[in-house]
């Protein structure tokens, strides 16, 4: 099986083993992942939201705006510059977020279960090393005159 494909089923499954464990609160997994980012830093520029959730800026403009219309999070000024909007949690969406605590432990202790605390560390690793690589790539190898640079994280 091709690289990209064992990556996007992984993805596939992942996101299907979140989706059954938040969906009793009404979230989808973009708003959890949304969530969490927000736990870990709260009051993020839509740029940086987009960069951490693997989001583009339209798609999750619309996702924030019905999160705020649901009343979990909220939109402020930046203190530093008035001109930036930042995303904040609000009491809602912390509490949700709270309520799923749970759920990355669950999923980590599965993955740990099916590939061995150390395996699961060895992935986590490359996989760091694997964005990162690919992040680094030019953004339209092709067009660069370098195909092979296409297919270069694509086994």
């Amino acid at each position: 099986m091709r690289f990209s494909n064992l990556v996007r089923g992984v993805h596939r499954n992942v996101e299907e083993f979140i989706a059954q464990r938040i969906k009793a609160v009404g979230l989808s997994v973009e708003q959890y992942r949304i969530l969490e980012a927000l736990t870990q830093t709260d009051g993020r520029s839509m740029g940086s939201l987009a960069a951490v959730v693997f989001v583009d800026s339209p798609t999750l403009t619309k996702i924030v705006d019905r999160m705020v219309s649901s009343g979990l999070v909220y939109r402020a000024p930046d203190a530093n510059d008035r001109r930036k909007v930042l995303i904040y949690r609000a009491r809602r969406g912390a509490q949700i977020f709270e309520s799923l605590s749970g759920v990355e432990a669950e999923l980590q202790a599965e993955l740990a279960r099916v590939l061995g605390d150390e395996g699961l560390e060895r992935l986590t690793a490359g996989l760091k090393r694997l964005l990162d690589g690919v992040e680094a790539v030019p953004a339209n190898p092709v067009s660069q005159g370098t195909a092979q640079g296409a297919r270069a994280f694509d086994g």
